[in-house]
């Protein structure tokens, strides 16, 4: 006998009742197929959701976009793929500052996903393959929600989607930094998660792969990676068993398919951590798996239950919860100055520990509520994704509670998995909510989902920073390409060294300089540890070299260094704004002689001022000390120190030269 709530779920095209067969897509056991204005529209609403990512990607290259920071890593990476240099591990970890111990992340499958777009387009594939990677992820979502719910579904889960994209805003969505780069793949993941807990095990293998992608790319994945994925494997083998108990006739057959698929996946498995699992054969207690586990509680202070349950309900249960304003502002220091090493400064919108509780138990609370109402009417669908919610938000909770402080306490990259684990929730609450309707209203509904999606696509198109990770110094991409296009001067030049030692921490330069020579054939290699672990141990510099390299920026690019000679430079300022920079510095350095420094209320909650004030010109501390408000300046002489730490920032930002010296000179 069919329910209403059968009939329901036969617009939407998904299966009929619970008891479908493991396995098969939704449409093979519809009793009636889904209208056709549903189809179109949900069609149209995947369209919608990948042209931001598009349009995104060609602009930014029109733009003359490359990957500075730490992104070129990943190009020279990727390159590496088709070389002598075939990377085993993925990326050296941050994380290695928390355990005093260097680790990477656990393998190279980014690497290699990104290895032909590299091959046939140099930097430019570089976005070109995340863009790629992430529209094979939308299109993921897509189907296999399609799968699990028809065109109801379907279409949600792309409104779902393009909120994530809106969330990140133009220029994240080619960029190839892991914390990044992961946030759709791992949209994906939950989703296949939530299908293999409605039973869809065909997409177990798809599943293995994705899972392994997000875990090999970036630690922070860690703990919700495998919590997940034991879920959805829990939830998989109980339906199994319930089909077994239903329809013992039918078990053999389901029985050697399960067998089948079970046996491919591991396969899967081991293909994809091959190269993890040949690099802890060879180096034993040293490999970076063993070295992984061993620093397990290593780390001399973690985030701690109390703030990471305060981390985590900022963005799932508190507004503005997931949305974009969220993404680039929360978990950033509130100090306008530098945090000190080790010191962890109050964090931006992270709530009390009270509102935190209350807010992340009526969440939880409400999604009770809706997966025993979901229950209670036999949809599957709906149950399935609101417990994978659930076990996602109690992934995120124990995640956030576990993770390292680093070097300069909370990073906010490493909670980047909270932006999807909120969407996914509020997806899995409005689809259990819309499969309640009758089906000309879940028609309708389909429609209010696409026109979400419609209106954050749209929203996402125009270009938007949000300032966070190597996108934060988009401002040195002219500066880089003029420094690049002086590097013929090194062509033929052998190996050199290059020595990272006097750089400032996280300065966007010298990897793309790493990186483009290393593609002009100059090979380059390393004697830091971490670098070392970014480039392969190939690079390992063995004490022979055929000359040094070494880079200085502001006032140090300009400088004479013994036996050493300038190979590149670019200014950060053009002749004429150099004199301005110089006649303001001496016009402030006669009203500070003069005057001294007058601080505001605010100033005077700062660090005290040196007593030579004189000293406070060179650097960034008076555009410092303006941002912070702590000085107190009259109409006039306000907007010439304001004129004077733009162009002092530009001249230390954008100022940047390469030395070459031979291999026994030092400074």
């Amino acid at each position: 006998m069919k329910t209403p709530t059968d009939v329901e779920r036969a617009s939407t095209g998904e299966p009929a009742s619970d008891d479908s067969s493991i396995g098969e897509p939704p449409s093979e056991h519809v009793q009636s197929a889904p209208s056709r204005l549903a189809k179109r529209i949900y069609w149209a609403s995947v369209a919608i959701t990948i042209v931001p990512l598009v349009s995104a990607t060609v602009g930014a290259l029109n733009r003359g976009w490359i990957p500075i920071g730490d992104n070129p890593y990943f190009e020279l990476r990727a390159r590496d793929v088709f070389s002598h240099h075939f990377p085993l591990l993925g990326t050296w970890t941050s994380a290695s500052q928390s355990t005093n111990t260097n680790v990477n992340n656990p393998g190279p499958l980014f690497f290699d996903l990104l290895a032909i777009p590299v091959k046939l387009f140099n930097s430019p594939g570089l976005a070109v393959g995340v863009l790629l990677l992430n529209s094979a992820a939308i299109i993921g979502i897509a189907v296999v929600a399609y799968r699990r719910g028809g065109p109801l579904a379907g279409t949600a889960s792309m409104a779902m989607a393009a909120g994530l994209t809106w969330t990140m805003g133009s220029e994240l969505l080619f960029d190839p930094w892991q914390p990044h780069a992961m946030l759709l793949p791992f949209l994906f993941f939950v989703v296949l998660v939530w299908s293999l807990a409605c039973g869809d095990l065909v997409l177990l293998p798809l599943a293995v792969a994705v899972a392994s992608l997000v875990l090999q790319t970036h630690l922070s994945y860690a703990v919700l990676v495998p919590v997940l994925a034991i879920w959805g494997t829990v939830a998989l083998a109980w339906t199994l068993r319930n089909r077994k108990q239903s329809d013992p006739d039918g078990w053999p057959v389901l029985r050697r398919k399960a067998r089948r698929t079970s046996l491919f996946s591991a396969a899967v498995f081991v293909v994809l951590w091959a190269p993890p699992l040949f690099e802890e054969a060879v180096h034993g207690r040293d490999g970076n798996l063993s070295l992984l586990v061993s620093t397990i509680g290593k780390a001399k202070q973690t985030v701690g239950w109390g703030f990471g349950s305060r981390m985590v309900a900022a963005i799932l249960s508190l507004p503005p919860w997931w949305m974009r304003p969220s993404f680039g502002d929360a978990f950033v220091p509130k100090t306008n100055g530098r945090p000190l090493p080790g010191v962890q400064p109050e964090l931006a919108h992270v709530p009390t520990l009270v509102a935190s509780l209350v807010s992340l138990a009526f969440a939880a609370t409400l999604l009770g509520v809706l997966l025993w109402d979901a229950r209670r009417r036999a949809d599957r669908t709906a149950s399935a994704a609101l417990a994978t919610a659930l076990v996602a938000a109690g992934g995120a909770l124990v995640t956030a509670g576990t993770l390292p402080r680093g070097f300069f306490g909370i990073a906010p990259h490493q909670f980047r998995w909270l932006w999807p684990v909120s969407l996914f929730i509020l997806f899995a609450a409005l689809l259990a909510i819309a499969r309640r309707l009758p089906p000309v209203r879940a028609t309708q509904a389909t429609a209010v989902f696409a026109v979400g999606a419609l209106v954050l696509a749209l929203l996402d198109l125009p270009t938007k920073n949000q300032r966070v990770g190597p996108s934060a110094d988009a401002g040195s991409i002219p500066a880089t390409h003029t420094l690049l296009s002086q590097l013929g001067a090194l062509d033929g030049s052998g190996t050199l060294l290059f020595d990272v030692k006097g750089l400032r921490f996280a300065e966007p330069y010298s990897v793309p300089v790493i990186n483009a020579l290393d593609r002009r054939g100059v090979e380059i290699v390393v004697d830091d540890d971490g670098m070392v672990h970014q480039l392969g141990e190939a690079r390992d510099f063995d004490g022979h070299a055929n000359g040094r390299l070494f880079m200085r920026e502001a006032d140090g690019a300009l400088l004479d260094y013994p036996g050493a000679r300038r190979v590149a430079i670019a200014y950060g300022l053009n002749d004429a704004e150099q004199r301005e920079r110089d006649d303001l510095r001496a016009q402030l350095s006669d009203y500070i002689a003069t005057n001294g420094l007058q601080l505001t209320d605010a100033g005077r909650k700062q660090p005290p001022l040196p007593d030579d004030l004189q000293s406070l010109l060179p650097g960034d501390q008076i555009g410092t000390l303006l941002h912070a408000n702590a000085l107190a300046l009259d109409d006039t002489w306000r907007p010439r120190f304001e004129r004077y730490a733009e162009l002092q920032q530009r001249w230390d930002a954008y100022t940047v030269a390469l030395f070459l010296a031979p291999l026994d000179t030092g400074e």
